[in-house]
């Protein structure tokens, strides 16, 4: 009997790990997906000086949010690579669908007035 249920708990966990690389890889896909309508968004908007970048889909994919308390891993701080300041409790930021996170100003502006190459 317990030779069937250590066969039962395997079966599980395989379900559960299939399960979970089965998730991770449709959270890569949407995120280049997102990431490729930004560039089409961005991109459409590049020709034209006097049409501004279309915020409202950035500010509906990527809202501001205020940064909770969170632990620091193994003493790190959290860093927005754009100014390369902390990114502080209280913090109004933007959080991407890959976990990167940056300081809400900094990357709305990177994402408006930086200029893109055209190699992807």
């Amino acid at each position: 009997a317990s030779q069937g249920v250590t066969i039962a708990l395997a079966c599980v966990g395989i379900v559960v790990l299939a399960y979970a690389v089965a998730w991770h890889q449709i959270r890569i896909i949407f995120n280049h997906e997102v990431q490729r309508e930004i560039n089409r968004e961005l991109e459409e908007q590049r020709g034209s000086a006097a049409s501004p970048v279309n915020k409202a889909f950035l500010e509906r994919e990527f809202p501001a949010v205020v940064i909770p308390h969170r632990p620091s891993r193994a003493g790190l701080t959290q860093t927005c690579v754009i100014c390369l300041d902390s990114v502080a409790e209280g913090s109004l930021c933007r959080e991407l669908h890959c976990g990167h996170t940056f300081h809400a100003d900094c990357i709305m502006e990177w994402w408006t007035h930086v200029p893109r190459s055209s190699v992807e």
